[in-house]
């Protein structure tokens, strides 16, 4: 049975770029199932760059890295170019990219290296990362989301297929502007299941991936791009943040392997941003009364997803949301006395 990992980058063949931070890979073990990332050490420097990550930049520049562009106190000009640390003050750090000149960040991108050191075939991940906006240019710019078996080719080009391909998501217009993305407005989690047997790794020949065999490596790559349409020469500043990567055994009701959940947990849903179907799943430690809502952002409740006693395991809920309108909703599980709630976009 092949395993499906749960997770909450090409390079161009003109210019290999230069490369910079740690080479290794993070090892997936029938025991170590769940990596989870932030950038509160990141510091704008390759020095700083988590474990298991690297980056790489067109070659016709030094030292991509700018340091740490503060909401409060940075100049966008000095402090919010290249690979910089994106933060409002608060302790939390994310990895920003911004190109801008002289720090024209071509085929600027960053790595996630990892192994699968378990006793499975791995083909299904499951990605979760926020992309946050820090800074507003005539050209909105995206993140994109790929993957691949090698970080370049000399028989094909890389990473050819998107896996997300994510806009600014902040809703100010005006170019030049500083905003913060710590804060909601100005951030959207990205999520959804990835079966890697269906990216299409060569275009010319149309073949896609294979599952991720016991001892392979492979590599997720965020790559910072326009948006289509876009014009003029001002960049925007866009941030990764709060990366989650977990192995999955597919079972749609309990988790196995482990008995029993130990914790209450409701899941960020998946895909999300999402149109107009998504997954909600949680978990029980228990056997318990449940309620599971949905809310518009007004507070008046749109669907009523579960209800009455549930038992204990892993849950996965379908939720159509055809006949709502684009925007915002909340999502509510009650589990007897205890509450959980979370935030998905829908956009038709």
């Amino acid at each position: 049975m092949s395993l499906v990992i749960l997770i909450s980058f090409s390079l161009s063949m003109q210019a290999v770029a230069q490369q910079a931070g740690d080479d290794s890979s993070f090892s997936f073990t029938n025991d170590v199932k769940t990596f989870e990332q932030n950038f509160n050490d990141y510091r704008g420097t390759a020095a700083t760059l988590p474990a298991f990550m690297m980056v790489t930049w067109d070659d016709r520049i030094d030292d991509p890295f700018t340091g740490v562009g503060d909401y409060d106190t940075s100049d966008p000009e000095t402090s919010y170019g290249g690979f910089a640390a994106y933060t409002s003050g608060s302790g939390d750090y994310s990895f920003g990219i911004r190109e801008r000149e002289p720090v024209d960040l071509r085929n600027a991108r960053l790595f996630f290296s990892f192994t699968n050191n378990t006793d499975e075939p791995i083909s299904v991940f499951e990605v979760s990362y926020d992309v946050e906006a820090w800074f507003i240019g005539d050209r909105r710019n995206r993140l994109r989301l790929k993957f691949d078996t090698e970080i370049e080719s000399e028989t094909r080009d890389t990473f050819e297929e998107d896996i997300f391909s994510t806009d600014n998501p902040s809703s100010e217009q005006t170019p030049g502007t500083k905003v913060n993305g710590a804060l909601e407005e100005n951030r959207v989690n990205v999520s959804g299941l990835v079966d890697i047997t269906t990216l299409v790794k060569d275009d010319d020949t149309g073949e896609t991936f294979e599952p991720l065999q016991p001892g392979e490596t492979a590599y997720f790559r965020w790559q910072f791009s326009n948006t289509d349409g876009d014009g003029g020469s001002l960049r925007s500043g866009l941030a990764i943040n709060n990366l989650v990567i977990s192995v999955f055994d597919g079972d749609t009701s309990i988790e196995t392997g482990t008995g029993l959940p130990e914790s209450f947990v409701l899941r960020q849903n998946y895909p999300n941003p999402f149109n107009p179907v998504t997954q909600i799943s949680f978990t029980l430690p228990q056997t318990t009364d449940i309620s599971l809502n949905v809310y518009n952002i007004q507070g008046q409740r749109v669907a009523t997803l579960a209800q009455g006693t549930t038992q204990a395991g892993t849950h996965h809920i379908s939720f159509d949301a055809s006949n709502l309108a684009s925007g915002v909703y909340v999502y509510r599980l009650q589990a007897g006395n205890e509450v959980r709630v979370k935030k998905m976009t829908l956009i038709k």
